[in-house]
């Protein structure tokens, strides 16, 4: 039975960016100590060597390409023996555990271990998770000892065909790679077990009203009503955060930020606080250089100012939920959020695979439910890829688990990726919006074909009015260099950095311009990890993002998108990099948001442009001298230059 509080006694406070105090339960006085939560990132061992958390024993291997030194290990499940370039195996993480107090209860609570998680206590098995992105809590309190406690993980990221994903475009790395607590709380206590979340759930009213229902061990559920009067409705504009904060009796407290904003999918697009709006959005992996998922907060906070200095308003956490820590900081910065289960690639028809794929969803909102910048659930990306299934294969599980899913949270718009643009019966499933993949200029054919790519989409696929695009885009090396309008592709020799910027001029220009698009997801934020892909300067690496793996270099792209997305002034000129040209014949591109753009050559006045609606400029056939020349841009007092050697 759930005990319900009177909502007179429940004031919230608006917090701005920053955490502030708040009224909590009133009626409820603590009788115990509260609770401890003690990080255990240090004082571990990996099969029997030092480590300290964040870790993966993939952050070398997992990059380094097909060539190198091929493992075999076998499926989980089928005992299929499968060839992998990079370590999947499993690894024992050991650490000793402080003393517990007496009369408390403990819990081990893991942010996540990939993939399959077996946890023990002085020997006994505590309980087995399968998954690689959400986190998990086990109470352990009668597995301690009063001194002398030990905790094991054992952490096995081999495929196993009845837990998600079965297969992707990035390595699927293993290990303790988000962190490890010991949480410490009376015996009536809030439920951190439950789906791995932190114990309560808040329906928000519009109007200031909120419920926190919350989940107790050892005693009744609980229902508190909090009242916030006036409330700002959180934005990118106005990322405006408030805190929930109830007290049970016991003294435990479980607090929760959250924002007032309303999302929906209408006819012709996506709408947040009842106003349209167009997502300029990125996709990023969890992943970085020397180190791969095991990222710090540090690592994450750069990431975030690095997409907002682009002045992109909304991020695709592909292809599955990140750390709790990126979406609060995404809360706190006003960047709207896509959210997805790992379901990608390929299906399982077995009960154990669909049963771990609700698991996955349910623990998903379970955990980031709160979070006003998740404006989406996505339910797939890209099934029937680098995956043989029969025709029509996936359809039946997928339309079945979207059903379920819509019951575990109806706050937000369910939503999808797809690249199979013909299979209308897939792309109808999301209920509310699908997104498609599509990479005219690099896969599908020449970036002339964007528009015939784009009409194509909604002539398969009538039920639809509008879709998102949620990849696009091309490779490009800091190294690799030659004419913006030179095509490369995944086979190419080179990737250059020039023609992946004019691709994402080209596409993204045709995008804007067509009504029928709700949001574009670029491909990619940062370089990541793919093992098996042998391209671009270096194997292992799929480089198509506008920053380097070590978040080092701003490639030519970036500053496309910054030129249209950032209020900051921005001249750019493509091809700083570049040191020879064949050709006595050039194109120059550059990118301004300010007005005429001249282009000097060797300090002379050759061309003017006024930039076009996508903040570009290109100058044809520029006439180079043999030798060095100097390429100058120059707008509205600014200036950006380059030093091209030609060689003809």
């Amino acid at each position: 039975m759930a005990i319900k509080t009177k909502s007179v006694q429940f004031i919230g406070t608006m917090l701005l960016l920053l955490p502030a105090a708040l009224c909590s339960a009133a009626a409820h006085v603590a009788s115990e100590r509260s609770v401890s939560e003690v990080s255990l990132s240090e004082g571990w061992t990996a099969d029997g060597l030092p480590v300290s958390l964040p870790h993966t024993w993939n952050a070398v291997d997992a990059a380094d390409g097909p060539g190198g030194e091929r493992e075999a290990h076998k499926d989980r499940r089928t005992s299929l023996e499968l060839l992998e370039s990079y370590s999947r195996k499993a690894v024992v993480y050991r650490r000793p555990l402080p003393d517990p107090s007496e009369g408390r209860r403990q819990f081990v609570k893991v942010d996540a271990a990939a993939t399959v998680a077996t946890v023990k206590v002085n020997g006994s098995e505590v309980g087995v998770h399968k998954g690689a992105f959400t986190a998990f809590c086990y109470e352990v309190t009668q597995f301690m000892k009063p001194s002398g406690n030990e905790l094991e993980i054992t952490v096995d990221n081999r495929r196993d065909v009845d837990v998600a994903p079965i297969s992707g475009d990035y390595s699927m790395q293993g290990g303790l790679y988000r962190n490890v607590w010991l949480i410490e709380t009376p015996q009536v206590c809030i439920d951190r077990t439950r789906d791995g979340g932190p114990g309560m759930e808040l329906d928000i009213s519009m109007d200031g009203h909120v419920t926190a229902r919350v989940h107790v061990l050892g005693g009744p559920d609980e229902t508190h009503e909090l009242y916030y009067p006036n409330p700002e409705l959180w934005s990118p504009e106005n990322p405006r955060l408030y805190e929930a904060r109830v007290r049970i009796a016991s003294g435990d407290e479980v607090s929760l930020r959250f924002g007032f904003r309303s999302v929906e999918f209408r006819p012709d697009g996506f709408y947040l606080n009842g106003k349209r709006r167009m997502l300029k959005g990125v996709n990023r992996h969890q992943d970085i250089e020397g180190k791969g998922w095991a990222m710090s907060a540090g690592d994450e906070e750069r990431d975030v100012a690095l997409i907002l200095e682009m002045g992109a308003d909304a991020v695709r956490t592909a292809h599955y939920p990140q750390s709790e820590r990126i979406y609060t900081l995404f809360d706190e910065k006003g960047l709207l959020a896509w959210c997805e289960v790992p379901l990608l690639n390929g299906v399982t028809h077995s009960a154990a695979f669909e049963e771990n794929l609700r698991d996955q969803y349910r623990e998903m909102v379970a955990q980031l439910r709160h979070h006003p910048s998740i404006v989406m659930w996505s339910i797939y990306n890209e099934l029937y890829e680098n995956f043989p299934m029969p025709e029509e294969s996936a359809e039946p599980l997928v339309e079945r688990f979207a059903e379920w899913a819509r019951g575990v949270d109806r706050s937000r718009p369910q939503v999808a990726a797809s690249d199979q643009v013909q299979r209308a019966r897939l792309n109808a499933i999301p209920h509310d919006a699908v997104a498609f993949n599509r990479y005219p200029g690099w896969y599908n054919g020449p970036v002339k074909r964007t528009q015939e790519l784009l009409d194509g989409i909604f002539a398969v696929n009538t039920n639809r009015t509008c879709c998102g695009i949620s990849e696009y885009g091309g490779g490009g090396s800091i190294l690799h260099h030659g004419d913006p309008l030179t095509q490369c592709t995944e086979r190419s020799s080179l990737h250059t950095e020039e023609y992946q910027a004019y691709l994402h001029y080209y596409m993204y220009k045709r995008m804007v311009e067509d009504g029928r698009i709700w949001g574009t997801f670029l491909w990619v934020m940062f370089d990541f990890a793919s093992d098996y892909r042998t391209e671009g300067d270096r194997p292992g690496i799929n480089d198509k993002g506008m920053v380097t793996r070590d978040r080092l270099h701003r490639k030519d792209a970036f500053w496309f998108y910054k030129a249209n997305w950032s209020k900051e002034p921005v001249l750019h000129l493509v091809g700083k990099r570049m040191k020879q040209v064949g050709s006595s014949k050039v194109n120059v591109l550059a990118f301004s948001n300010g007005g005429q753009v001249v282009l000097k050559v060797n300090g002379k006045a050759v061309a003017s442009q006024e930039p076009d609606s996508a903040r570009t400029v290109l100058f044809r056939d520029v006439g180079l001298c043999a030798g060095e020349n100097t390429i100058e841009v120059c707008s509205g007092g600014r200036s950006d230059k380059a030093v091209w050697t030609c060689l003809q």
